[in-house]
Formats: structure tokens, sequence, C-alpha cells
């Protein structure tokens, strides 16, 4: 009866594990490291932390419901099993991104050397190149992004994610914060370098007129735009830059099925790696504004051709490759530790019971076919 007592307590026990375990699931997709972690991915890590508490709430109700010395029935050898499946395929997804997340990881610093040495080639005032032959790699003379080995999984679903997230909690604060002069020479504001260095030489020393509009240091991309009015082909590139900014406020996130947790994630953006000044991750979120969902418009998924991947792209940045992939995979080990653990007890539980089942039953035969009437 002792023994029938501890395993009891330790099913319940792991009962209670594999309830804190299915929360603690739920938790995280519902979060903005949920959205960091899992991409475009269907939302299977909810699913999985649903699954879990129910098995773990009638696993426990069933107690209400039979004695100690009932609580050994073979369904609950199954219930267990079921629960370690669960847990495994979870182990198994969560192995596969670790791998993809340490690739991240490996490659952060190349990427952030490559986006310095973009910009750095960028202010030759010599260049006669176009910064859309530079970002698609036309110009034979531009640094070249790091490439991956055929054999390693970057992701790219989960960068794609996080670069969104960063226009939404970003986007604003380079049209309205930042100041104009320093934000439209930034590379990539305009069609071609040489039109970035005669920007900059027009507003070296402010206040002073630009496209017949006053520029002081406090006006901003947004101010600017209040009194600006294109009068020919010759500052469309200006008339892009304003509209770009006007869209920003009515953006959605491309993919709406974890809207609440890029609103979570962007916010955790603003609070952990800031824009803390004109950069050219800027001019990536201006750019591809028409590729996200607005008010009035479709998703048009050519448009960020020649953007997305290029060093203008927030998830070169550190902030995605070093900080946010080692929060990730950080924890990512701890799940996979916490939830092998759960699952081997499982395991080791539900052969235990199944022992003291086969037990019983061999004592209920035992008292059903006396020796004496044989």
């Amino acid at each position: 009866m002792v023994w029938l007592n501890r395993t009891a307590t330790a099913l319940v026990l792991l009962l209670v594990c594999t309830l804190a375990l299915g929360g603690a699931f739920i938790g995280v997709a519902s979060s903005w490291l949920g959205a960091a972690i899992h991409g475009m991915e269907p939302p299977w890590l909810l699913m999985f932390g649903i699954a879990l508490i129910v098995l773990a709430v009638v696993g426990l109700a069933s107690f209400v419901f039979s004695t100690i010395d009932k609580c050994y029935t073979l369904h609950r050898v199954l219930l267990l099993l079921l629960v370690a499946v669960l847990i495994g395929f979870v182990v198994c997804a969560k192995v596969k991104a670790l791998s993809s997340f340490t690739t991240a990881l490996n490659y952060a610093p190349a990427f952030t050397t490559y986006q310095h040495r973009m910009e750095e080639y960028l202010s030759n005032a010599s260049l006669t190149t176009s910064y859309l032959d530079v970002r698609i790699g036309w110009d034979s003379e531009a640094p070249r992004k790091p490439t991956l080995n055929t054999d390693e999984k970057y992701p790219m679903g989960h960068a794609v994610i996080f670069s969104e997230a960063y226009c939404q909690s970003e986007a604003s604060a380079f049209c309205d914060e930042f100041p104009f002069a320093s934000t439209v020479v930034v590379p990539d504001m305009w069609r071609a370098p040489n039109m970035t260095f005669a920007a900059a030489r027009a507003l070296a020393t402010l206040p002073t007129t630009f496209a017949n509009v006053t520029v002081t240091a406090t006006t901003t991309i947004n101010s600017f735009c209040a009194e600006f009015m294109p009068l020919n082909n010759s500052n469309r590139d200006l008339e892009w830059m304003c509209n770009s900014c006007k869209s920003i406020p009515k953006v959605q996130p491309r993919v709406s099925k974890v809207q609440p947790q890029i609103d979570q994630l962007a916010r955790w953006i603003h609070a952990t790696c800031p824009m803390r000044s004109a950069k050219p991750t800027g001019a990536y979120c201006l750019s591809t504004v028409e590729c996200q969902f607005t008010e009035g418009h479709g998703l048009d998924l050519l448009c960020a051709i020649g953007y997305s991947g290029s060093y203008v792209d927030p998830f070169l940045d550190r902030c995605f490759g070093t900080t946010l992939m080692a929060t990730a995979v950080d924890y990512v080990w701890a799940a996979v530790v916490t939830s092998s653990v759960i699952a081997f007890a499982a395991l080791i539980l539900s052969w235990r019971l199944r022992t003291l089942h086969k037990a019983r039953e061999a004592q209920a035969l035992s008292v059903r076919t006396p020796i004496d009437e044989a």
C-alpha cells in the first residue's frame, strides 16, 4: 500500500507539472516571444499547450471519482503515454528551431559587419551607381552579403516578423522625431548616392531653405512635409518620403494571425534596442510600407524585392541576430530540458502504473480461482 500511495502522489505531481507546462506554452505562444520564436508558422505551440492542459485536467479530475486502490487502470497509462508523445513532438520542434536560431547567432557578427561596410562604401562621394544596383548585387564593387552554407537553415520567417515589428515600432520615430537634416541623408532615401550627397551639402548649414521649405535643426520629415509643395518630377523622391511617412500610421502587420504578438514584439524592440539616431533601417521601413496592408490597399508581395534581405533590412542588425536570438536560444534550451524531464517521468510512471495494473490483475485472478478448487 505504501508503494501505491507513493505512485499516486507521483502521478498527481506529474499531472500538475504537465498542467504548468501547458500553461507556459500558451503564455509563450501569446507573447512577443511567441511571434519572435515561431514566426509565420501555425500556432502549434498554443494547440499543444491546450492539449496538455486538457489531459492534465482529465487526469486530475479522475482522482475525484476513484479511490487510491483503483487509480492504476490502463486508461491512465495511455494518458501518460499520450502526454509523453505530445511533449516529444514539442521537444523535436524546439530542437529544430534551436539549430536555426544558433545559425542566426553565429552569422550575426558577419551581418552587422556587412551593414557597416555597406554604409562606409555608400559614403564615398564619387559613387555613380544607384542604390537599387547596390541592393540587388549588380554593383560588382559593393561589399558582398555573407552567404549561408548549404547545410545551414537561417530563420527567415522569424526575420520577416522581426523586420515588420521593427518598422511598426521605430518608423514613426524616423519620420517624426529625428532631424530632417539627418534622416534624408541616410543611404537609400534617394534613388542614387549623388542625390544623397547633394542633399547633405544643401543641409550642411542650418537654418536653410530646401525645396522651398525652411529647414531648422528641429525640422523633421513630417514637419517638413506639412509645408512641402511638390512642383515637378524633380521632387518626386521628397514626395515619396512624405507619402510613406503619411502611410505609416495606417500600416497593419502583414501576418494578421499573430498581430497581438507582433504588437508586443514591437514594444519589446522599442524598449530593448530602439532606433536612437537616423539609420538606413528607417529607409527600409519607408520603402516597404507599401508592401504591408494599408487602409484601402491589399498586400503587394512583389514590392519588397530589392529591399528584403538587403543591407537596409532591420533583421541584419544585431538586435535580431544577437539580442533576440540569444533570448530565443535560452528559452528553447529551458523548454527542451524541462519538457524532456516531464516526458521521461511520464514514460517511467506509465511503466510503473502498467506494472501495478498487471500485479492487481494477477492478484484478482488468484482470488477468483482458489487452489482448493483444483
